[in-house]
C-alpha cells in the first residue's frame, strides 16, 4: 500500500496559506502535529510553508509510512516523523500551535481526537482538517473514475469516507467540531489546483485511490488496469497527457483564547 502513496498529490501552498493566516498570534516556538501523517503528503508542505519555519512533527503510528516519509528526497530541516496516534497525542497541555489531519480524521475516534486537540492547543492555536478529491464535473476523468469505484465496490460513494472498520460513511468535519463545542471560529474553505500527468501516472494515481484495493480484489489487476486505462484514454490528449484537477477541502477551528476555555 506504501508504494502507492507515491502517486498521490502534496497538498497546495494555497492550504497552507491560509492555516498561516489563522495563526499569526502564536509564537513560533510552538510546533504544529500533523496526525495521521501517512508518507508526509501535508507535513512537508506544512514544513515548507509554515511561517516563518515552525518546526513540523508528522506524527504516524506505522512503521512502514513513516519510513518513507523519512526516506523522502526533499531534505526539510525542520520537519521529523514520530510514532503517535489520535487518541493519545502525547503532547504537554497547551504546547502545539496547529494539529493537522489530512485524509485521516474520518478514521479518528472523533470524539477523543478532538478533545486531545482541545488539550494541546495553545490559545489561538489552529485545528485543520484537510481532504482532496478528483475534480469530477460531469464526463471528465474523475467522474468517470469515481463512477467506475462506484458501480465496483460495494457501499462506495465518492463523497463518502471509510470508517476504521473499513465501512462507508458520510463524515461532516465542521459538524463534528462545533457539536464539540470546543472550539471557535469553525469554518471551511476550498481549494482547487491542477496538474498535467502522462497517462499511465493517470492510472497509477487511480490505483492509489483507497477503493481501488477494493475493486481490484473483486474483478482481477488486470481487468481493473484494463477498465482504467481505457477511461484514462478517452481524455488523453494526442501527446499522452491528461489534465487532471483536484479539489481540496478544509475544515478549520481555532483554540479559544485563554480565560475563554473550558
Amino acid at each position: 500500500m506504501v508504494s502507492r502513496y507515491s502517486h498521490r498529490p502534496e497538498y497546495p501552498k494555497q492550504m497552507v496559506d491560509h492555516i498561516n493566516s489563522l495563526m499569526s498570534r502564536v509564537p513560533v516556538r510552538y510546533p504544529a502535529v500533523d496526525i495521521g501523517a501517512g508518507t508526509g503528503l501535508f507535513t512537508r508542505p506544512l514544513a515548507r510553508f509554515l511561517e516563518p519555519s515552525r518546526a513540523v512533527i508528522g506524527m504516524e503510528p506505522s512503521a512502514e509510512m513513516r519510513r518513507a516519509a523519512k526516506d523522502h528526497p526533499e531534505e526539510l530541516e525542520n520537519v521529523r516523523y514520530i510514532a503517535g496516534f489520535a487518541e493519545e497525542v502525547g503532547y504537554a497541555s497547551r504546547s502545539v500551535a496547529l494539529v493537522a489531519a489530512a485524509c485521516a480524521a474520518h478514521r479518528f475516534d472523533k470524539h477523543t481526537f478532538l478533545a486531545e486537540s482541545h488539550r494541546i492547543l495553545v490559545p489561538h492555536g489552529c485545528l485543520a482538517i484537510v481532504e482532496y478529491r478528483w475534480g469530477d464535473t460531469q464526463n471528465s476523468v474523475g467522474d468517470e473514475i469515481y463512477s467506475l469505484l462506484e458501480r465496483l465496490v460495494d457501499g462506495y460513494d465518492r463523497r463518502a469516507h471509510s470508517n476504521s472498520a473499513g465501512e462507508y460513511e458520510m463524515f461532516d468535519a465542521a459538524d463534528a467540531i462545533s457539536s464539540a463545542g470546543l472550539f471557535t471560529n469553525v469554518h471551511q474553505r476550498i481549494f482547487t489546483w491542477t496538474v498535467q500527468r502522462q497517462t499511465e501516472q493517470v492510472v497509477s494515481a487511480a490505483m492509489a485511490l483507497t477503493p481501488s484495493l477494493k475493486a481490484e480484489a473483486k474483478i482481477g489487476r488486470e481487468p481493473f488496469l484494463q477498465a482504467l486505462g481505457e477511461i484514462v484514454a478517452r481524455h488523453s490528449s494526442s501527446a499522452g497527457n491528461v489534465e487532471l484537477n483536484y479539489v481540496g477541502h478544509g475544515t478549520f477551528a481555532l483554540e479559544r483564547a485563554s480565560g475563554a476555555r473550558d
